[in-house]
């Protein structure tokens, strides 16, 4: 054959294939296994492998670019984990801080402006915040009634007490609360939101008075604002923020807490209970996360709308304790997904290094002393593998009822998906959650809108109280699910939720009737566990290695007397 007969034959075309062929071949190149994950350290988005994304296909020619524009997104799910960064640790323990502080900061304003508040200012127009309403509205009357039996009470000095207190790392964080009992302590969207309209109702009617409440509760503050009731209500940052370094220093100043931003740089160790320990001396820096949720919020945020329409799934994993009441974070996502219907969310919850370790903070909190402890513990105290049964119980009741919350907020529940992750150990999942849980479980049924709203499963299905799957990454599909909240390991389901309330005469009708069911129950005497005591370590479930992870960890040796700071008996409450 010449080589005049070679050239003139056809050159094969990628383009001139069928567009059928053309989009299994962009299928099959675009579709990565495990999706995208965000990787805090880049700041970007990878392969589940870690590797860089590989976009060049699409740099070939116009109409290429053009035919795949969403299908890195629309077949990729991008997944975002729970982040700690040495660089990041102190504005996220200062984000911390802030959350309760600013809170308590308006719980002052209030309490001294409370002569100024009349009952129609109560009439809130948003329905849900009602409960808080209520809430606020005892308070302020339980507070003027003790003034006016016992004159010498001093309200502006308690009302200030509570910020002071909180500022010299004596009271304990505000948290989203639980949600069927509203307290006037509960720290989540819809308290915030109360305690906001009634000071700006106030500042509208009196504005002299509004500003004397500012110099009470920020000296000095106004007088360098040349508007400050708008300043005012600009303080304090979302609950899930990420802030920049620029940002949170100048929070810190607005709100007067120097001293404390200073004391964040300290290695702390502890001189308690040292009695006869002759190992090493360390010093301990907590180790702050940002939820996967306020990581994913922020992305977004970055993103074009264009880009942000693309997406159809995000996988939240919240494998660690986080700052910023995280409970309440998920109301966050809720902008994006009516921007976006197409968007499905993922929202995966540890129950060991997330949900019990939050539980169980204070003993998080005096690690710096027992890590280095030889003393015999009574048989009262709690063992190095052991926490209250309790909290555990009423922290996962939180996580239930905010997702109802997030619900009444505007969260799509076709969007939505929050699964209990029980990994690394599934079966020991199993054992603790029954034992944490089974009357929690059948008290919320009855007492909440949870079942309406299908955030569990109706007691009569075979998925009650929700649906199991079989993995953290084959959930269930939300159109066939048997409730918004899932898990990954199995419930031995279904639950009898009256005999597990102990209501055999049929008695619970409705969520009023419920009332007299005890929340917490007894453990039988043949149980291998402590009566109030949960035994947490089992297999790959290390207790005391999952609170070490949450702390930077350096020979007390190695570091400058002056970079150091003794901790009091109350330990590391950063």
């Amino acid at each position: 054959m010449s080589l005049k007969t070679l050239s003139d034959a056809p050159r094969a075309s990628f383009l001139g294939l069928p567009l059928e062929t053309r989009e299994q071949i962009y299928w099959e190149y675009f579709t990565i296994e495990g999706g995208y994950i965000y990787d805090a350290v880049t700041d970007k988005l990878v392969q589940a492998n870690r590797c860089k994304i590989d976009l060049s296909l699409r740099q070939v020619c116009r109409k290429i670019a053009h035919e795949t524009h969403d299908y890195p997104f629309t077949l990729n799910t991008i997944t975002f984990s729970t982040a700690y960064r040495r660089d990041w640790r102190k504005k996220a323990a200062m984000l911390d801080f802030i959350t309760t502080y600013h809170f308590r900061l308006l719980c002052a304003m209030l309490d001294r402006l409370r002569h100024c508040l009349t009952p129609e200012m109560y009439e809130t127009p948003i329905q849900h915040d009602s409960r808080y309403m209520s809430v606020m509205a005892k308070s302020i009357s339980d507070t003027i009634d003790l003034e006016t039996r016992h004159p010498e009470y001093n309200a502006d000095l308690r009302a200030n007490f509570m910020m002071e207190d909180f500022k010299a790392g004596c009271g304990y964080k505000d948290d989203g609360g639980d949600l069927t009992r509203p307290s006037d302590h509960d720290n989540n969207i819809s308290s915030n939101r109360a305690y906001t309209y009634l000071l700006q109702q106030i500042a509208n009617r009196n504005p002299e008075k509004f500003r004397e409440g500012i110099d009470d509760v920020l000296p000095g503050w106004a007088k360098s604002k040349s508007s400050p009731t708008s300043d005012f209500f600009r303080l304090g940052f979302d609950f899930w923020a990420i802030p920049s370094m620029r940002e949170i220093t100048d929070m810190v100043k607005e709100l007067q807490l120097e001293e404390t931003w200073d004391q964040l740089d300290l290695w702390r160790y502890s001189e308690y209970l040292k009695e006869g320990y002759t190992g090493t001396r360390y010093c301990y820096q907590r180790k702050h996360f940002f939820s996967a949720a306020a990581l994913a919020i922020r992305f977004l945020k970055s993103m074009s709308q264009i880009q942000r329409l693309l997406i159809t799934k995000l996988i939240l994993n919240e494998d660690r304790m986080a700052v910023g009441n995280p409970e309440c974070h998920i109301i966050g996502l809720i902008p994006f997904t009516k921007e976006n219907p197409k968007l499905s969310i993922e929202h995966q919850v540890n129950l060991w290094r997330n949900i019990i370790l939050r539980s169980d903070n204070p003993s998080l909190r005096i690690y710096p002393a027992h890590s280095e402890f030889v003393i015999e513990r009574s048989e009262d105290e709690l063992g190095p593998h052991q926490v209250y049964h309790e909290y555990p119980s009423r922290e996962i009741c939180r996580f239930i009822l905010h997702t109802l919350e997030s619900l009444r907020e505007g969260l799509p529940p076709n969007s939505y998906s929050f699964i209990f992750d029980g990994e690394p150990e599934l079966n020991h999942s199993t054992e603790t959650f029954r034992y944490l849980m089974e009357i929690q479980i059948a008290w919320i049924t009855a007492y909440t809108d949870c079942v309406a709203q299908g955030v569990l499963a109706a007691p009569e299905n075979k998925a009650y109280p929700f649906q199991t799957c079989t993995s953290t990454t084959e959930t269930a599909a939300v159109q066939g699910r048997g409730s918004i909240i899932q898990c990954n390991f199995t419930l031995d389901q279904p639950w009898n939720y009256r005999k597990i309330a102990g209501d055999d005469n049929n008695n619970i009708k409705g969520r009023n009737s419920v009332r007299d069911v005890g929340r917490d129950f007894d453990i039988n005497d043949d149980d291998d566990l402590d009566w109030d005591k949960l035994y947490v370590s089992n297999g790959k479930v290390d207790w005391t290695q999952i609170q070490r992870e949450f702390f930077e960890i350096k020979p007390r040796s190695d570091i400058p007397e002056g970079e150091t700071k003794a901790l009091t008996h109350r330990g590391l409450r950063e």
